[in-house]
């Protein structure tokens, strides 16, 4: 989509002048949340650019107003730089292996410091900086970005070592160039509202919201008679008949123009409700749910209701969002949807913190993490327990947070190290330490945060942990 080429064209022109303009010190792009994973991609393809002689090196954390993880930061660039350097052996380039990973220090930024150190003098010809691209998930208001982008740029760029900041819709870390000083290029490069939703209107072939209607012209060669049925191409297969297709699972009427007629509904409704013509959307995408509905495809008319009911969210009509929520709960049951029917009381329990009645949230909260277990979603059940347990402590009820949070380690702990780090299991460790030091059970407290550093980590149970 034109809509999206631009911006990532823009960030691809100012990202490859950074690889190859030395002089520059920092690179600050800012996109929107839709393009953050393309925008990075095209960042980091800059490692491969002809004129390139950096490292590039990759940390995604979160970044607020609490210390961030520049531990893990430095065990990452630490893992990066392992696997990088087997390429570059490989390639012919004799980069010296760094030895072992140095030990955790009390200060995590001098641990990123001491391996970094160690990345900078392993490097040799032609190779001679580094880049550091910090792309976090989530930028909050007191981002400690801000004040060590600055710092670091100072004392690392004599060094060799360059900076790239890419932020995701929010622009706390904006004024990151006006800071650091003229050797910063900064990068605007947002998805035009307007020209994605004509993007989106021209794949689907329906006419944008308030477009007027286009005339429906054919042109008919001189003396030309009605249309006529071709007759078949020589050699073509029989069309498949509605029985065959019935027997192979397929509706024949989604097959034979309905599936074309379904996207005309579902697109012309996120149109119109990006349009702000919310009763509108509301009806067309009723439409495709009821659509599905004589499509005999209880899967696919179930994803349509819960679109339906998040629309009716947005146009604050939560008692009908309650409803169809209902309906798309029972069908869900109804066919063994299992993981819809989990996703679905995650629709109602957020519709239930909308209109503040925590205590029916929370249920859903965890009659969702029940159905997740049971639909074999241990990432979806462990979130959910985790958003139960949030909630409970959140209105006051620690026991009930505890429960739900000792629940969703319990399913982590059935999950190899390197897909529960995938989790918000860490999380939930960190929340449980909370609390339980609160109820002054400090033992079990050092615990639970040992063990959210092993799952941060993707490190197998037992693993001694430093702490600092």
């Amino acid at each position: 989509m034109e809509s999206m080429a631009r911006p990532l064209g823009k960030i691809h022109a100012d990202a490859a002048w950074f690889a190859r303009a030395t002089e520059l010190q920092l690179l600050y792009v800012r996109t929107s949340a839709d393009l953050g994973d393309p925008a990075i991609g095209v960042v980091m393809a800059q490692e491969n650019h002809a004129d390139n002689k950096s490292l590039w090196f990759r940390f995604d954390d979160p970044d607020g107003a609490p210390s961030p993880a520049w531990t893990a930061r430095g065990r990452r660039l630490y893992a990066q730089f392992s696997d990088k350097r087997k390429g570059l052996v490989a390639a012919g380039i004799a980069i010296a292996d760094v030895g072992p990973e140095p030990q955790p220090q009390a200060s995590g930024l001098a641990f990123f410091s001491a391996v970094l150190g160690k990345v900078l003098d392993a490097l040799v010809a032609p190779l001679s900086g580094v880049v550091l691209v910090f792309s976090p998930v989530r930028v909050e208001k007191e981002s400690r970005l801000v004040s060590e982008v600055p710092v670091l740029v100072r004392t690392l760029f004599p060094r060799g070592v360059r900076i790239v900041v890419v932020e995701r819709d929010t622009r706390f870390l904006a004024g990151l160039p006006a800071v650091v000083g003229p050797e910063s290029l900064s990068c605007e490069a947002l998805v035009d509202p307007d020209a994605l939703a004509a993007d989106m209107a021209a794949f689907a072939g329906v006419a944008e919201p308030g477009a007027p209607a286009l005339p429906e012209t054919r042109w008919r060669g001189p003396g030309a008679g009605p249309d006529v049925v071709p007759p078949p191409r020589v050699g073509a297969l029989p069309a498949t008949s509605d029985e065959a297709l019935a027997a192979a699972g397929l509706s024949p009427a989604y097959v034979n123009g309905g599936a074309e007629r379904l996207k005309e509904l579902v697109v012309g409704a996120a149109l119109l409700l990006r349009a702000g013509k919310q009763r509108e959307a509301i009806r067309m995408q009723a439409d495709a749910a009821n659509l599905c509905e004589s499509f005999a495809m209880p899967r696919l008319q179930i994803v349509n209701l819960m679109v339906l009911a998040s629309y009716c969210q947005a146009a604050q009509a939560p008692a009908k969002a309650i409803e169809v929520y209902q309906k798309a709960s029972a069908l869900a049951i109804q066919h063994g949807q299992l993981d819809q029917a989990a996703q679905i009381e995650l629709g109602l329990g957020s519709t239930d913190v909308r209109e503040k009645h925590p205590e029916l949230a929370i249920v859903h909260y965890r009659k969702a993490a029940e159905l997740a277990e049971q639909a074999k979603l241990p990432s979806l059940a462990i979130e959910a327990w985790r958003m139960a347990g949030q909630l409970a402590v959140d209105h006051g009820s620690t026991d009930a947070a505890i429960t739900a949070w000792t629940r969703a380690l319990a399913v982590a702990g059935h999950l190899p190290p390197e897909e529960a780090k995938g989790t918000s299991a860490a999380e939930v460790a960190r929340g449980l330490a909370v609390v339980l030091r609160k109820k002054n059970l400090h033992v079990q407290a050092d615990s639970m945060e040992e063990t959210s550093c092993r799952l941060e980590h993707g490190m197998p149970p037992g693993t001694p942990v430093a702490r600092a």
